[in-house]
């Protein structure tokens, strides 16, 4: 290559690391000093991740193309957006904890068959099985299966609903608004009275997001025993309004990001919205997708670990 192709070149690949890395210091900054309310602070927060993982593209890219000071900047932008992410929670490992008994929960939304969702729970050896639907759909018991009962009332099985092994301690569900429910299960498991939450916030409007994490809070809260929430949030764990969830019930998130609409098992342009929520006594042991088939959104296996009641 000629001397002046090599400069045009050199220069094309300025122009392109200074436009790339403006923007991202902008999104970058824009955490800490643009309004937390303004539509368009909040979806360029739901792609932080991904804007994370751009970064990581655009520095190897300037460390090899010998461009110091840009390998430098983006290190820089990548450590600030680092901290961002993972004050919410871990971002390529699960949270673990030695030991512990095991518990295998099974998760789906919109099954389209009953009988091969609570199969595929017993396949994993699941004791609690949720699912959710986007809509308000009644949600039939499955006469012939011999494992998993439904202890809901009539009332509690539109649109929520959790199936189980053994009869629980209390069992019901939750209204946060007039769109918003989830619903719970009371069970003993080393010691502990456990609540298990199961919710599905997906497409979850920014007007209603404060009340219905406030009265998930409340929620929590009121609760004499440990909690558990499994589900789609709508949106990622480091959003404001997550995180200050999150630090009000000290509740932690539990799983790695999760790149998944739900209709794969890994799309880079998903925003992570999945997540198991838990106290420091509670580890994630095993995440298994299976395989969808007639299904839109494919069933998650969760395994736990729970410590023991030490009193």
């Amino acid at each position: 290559m000629g001397y002046f192709s090599k400069r045009k070149r050199q220069k094309r690949e300025i122009f392109l690391l200074s436009t790339i890395l403006i923007l991202l210091g902008f999104v970058t900054l824009s955490a800490f000093f643009c309004d937390e309310s303004s539509s368009i602070i909040h979806y360029i927060n739901i792609w932080r991740f991904q804007f994370y993982i751009l970064l990581l593209m655009v520095f190897f890219y300037a460390l090899f193309s010998s461009h110091l000071w840009f390998s430098v900047t983006s290190l820089l932008l990548i450590v600030i957006n680092y901290m961002l992410l993972a004050a919410a929670g871990p971002l390529f490992t699960n949270r673990e904890v030695e030991n512990g008994e095991s518990l295998r929960l099974f998760y789906q939304n919109d099954p389209k068959d009953m009988e091969r969702f609570l199969r595929y729970a017993g396949n994993y050896n699941a004791r609690i099985a949720s699912i959710n639907f986007k809509h308000e759909t009644f949600v039939p018991e499955v006469a012939d299966n011999r494992r998993y009962s439904f202890f809901h009332t009539h009332g509690d099985i539109m649109k929520t609903a959790i199936f189980a092994e053994d009869v629980p301690l209390r069992s019901g569900k939750i209204n946060f608004n007039h769109n918003q429910e989830a619903s719970f299960l009371v069970f003993e498991i080393g010691g502990h009275n456990l609540i298990l939450i199961n919710l599905y916030f997906a497409k979850l409007p920014l007007s209603e997001q404060e009340v219905v994490f406030k009265n998930l809070r409340e929620f929590v809260l009121s609760q004499d025993g440990p909690v558990i929430v499994i589900g789609d949030f709508g949106l990622p764990a480091w959003m404001p309004v997550f995180k200050n969830f999150l630090e009000a019930t000290s509740l932690e998130v539990k799983n790695k990001i999760i790149l998944s609409e739900g209709k794969n098992r890994f799309n880079p342009l998903a925003v992570p919205t999945f997540y198991v929520l838990a106290y420091k006594n509670v580890g994630i042991d095993d995440i298994t997708f299976f395989p969808p088939k007639n299904s839109k959104t494919f069933p998650l296996g969760v395994t736990l670990k729970i410590l023991p009641n030490k009193n």
